[in-house]
Parts: structure tokens; C-alpha cells; sequence
């Protein structure tokens, strides 16, 4: 089939499809939006994905991994904590206590600068019988890339209560910092 030659296009719709043409050249180039208007600029300049070393003010020391989930914007994802210094007594709160389990947890960007994060451990006693969960959420924020200050709530629930629908008996809040692990080249010999 040929082309038809008798259309006649009338003048507003023939400038309004030249228009929407021009619109779309100069949107692409332009290149992607300024910070703060689409959820992919949330990831950047300072990416939270990463292995890290925390403190916090009660003396807690801890290695602290982000990674990237599927979001389509690597603006969100899973964490996971190592402690290396922890008191599993809750600071006398829990006598029998003896060790705490490993944390899981997820976290969101929430500005180029800024994210959210919630993470979930249990505190056991020398059976390995559990005493409490502990559900931390808090903020951290972004003064170097390579350094996140933060806050957090640390709510406490005594066994069995469950941390994910339960309230919290009990509140302790908080600040800490965090230090990104680089890659580092050896400096012995």
C-alpha cells in the first residue's frame, strides 16, 4: 500500500506535532533531572551501599554491611550487622543474657543525603533460650561520603512479644557514626 499524498494536516495540528517534536529534543537533552526530582538522584552523591564500622554512644561496636535491593533506583535495600562489642544484658536490663543474634534489616534513601533504616536482632540466654528482641530505626545523614552520622530508637520487647506487631516495653535513644571500609593498598612492606 502507498503512501497517502491527498492528506491535508491543518495548520494546529501540524504545530502542535512540531511542538511536541521540539519538546522531546530538548527534554532529552537536557540529561537527567536536578537533584531532588526523581527517586534515582535519592542514591546519589553518597551511595549507602557498602561495608561500614559503627559505635555508638552506649559503647556498641559493630560492622555493618548495606546492599542495593531490586528497586529499579538502588535507592532501598538490605542490612545486615556483625557486632564486635555489645552488652546482651540490654545495661542490666536482661541479667541472664549472654549473646545477642546477628541483625537484619532493611534501609531507603530518602534524599541525596539522608536515609532510614530499621534492623531487628534477639537476645538469648546461656540455653540459647530467647529473652527479648530488639527492633532499632533511626536516620543516618551524610557530612563526607565516606562517613554517616546518625540517630536511632533502640525499642526493647521482652519474649514472646513480637517486634513487628507488638508495642515496645521500653526506649533507648541514641547517636552514633559510621566509617565506610575502603579498599585500601597494603602500607607494609
Amino acid at each position: 500500500m502507498k503512501g497517502r499524498t491527498d492528506l491535508q494536516w491543518s495548520g494546529s495540528r501540524r504545530n502542535w506535532l512540531i511542538g511536541a517534536a521540539l519538546a522531546t529534543i530538548v527534554i532529552a537533552a537536557a540529561g537527567p533531572a536536578p537533584a531532588g526530582e526523581s527517586s534515582q538522584d535519592a542514591r546519589g552523591p553518597c551511595p549507602v551501599e557498602g561495608s561500614w564500622l559503627a559505635e555508638v554512644d552506649i559503647g556498641a561496636v559493630f560492622f555493618v554491611s548495606y546492599s542495593r535491593g531490586d528497586t529499579g533506583t538502588g535507592a532501598a535495600g538490605a542490612m545486615a550487622i556483625e557486632w564486635l562489642a555489645f552488652d546482651p544484658t540490654l545495661l542490666g536490663t536482661f541479667p541472664d543474657a549472654v549473646r545477642v543474634s546477628q541483625t537484619i534489616g532493611a534501609w531507603r534513601k530518602v534524599t541525596a543525603a539522608e536515609y532510614r533504616y530499621t534492623w531487628i536482632a534477639y537476645g538469648f540466654d546461656a540455653s540459647g533460650a530467647p529473652l527479648y528482641s530488639i527492633r532499632t530505626s533511626g536516620t543516618g545523614t551524610f557530612p563526607a561520603c565516606d562517613e554517616i552520622e546518625f540517630d536511632y530508637v533502640l525499642e526493647i520487647f521482652p519474649w514472646p512479644l513480637n517486634p513487628l506487631v507488638d508495642a515496645p516495653v521500653a526506649c533507648l535513644p541514641g547517636t552514633g557514626l559510621k566509617h565506610r571500609i575502603p579498599v585500601a593498598q597494603a602500607t607494609c612492606p
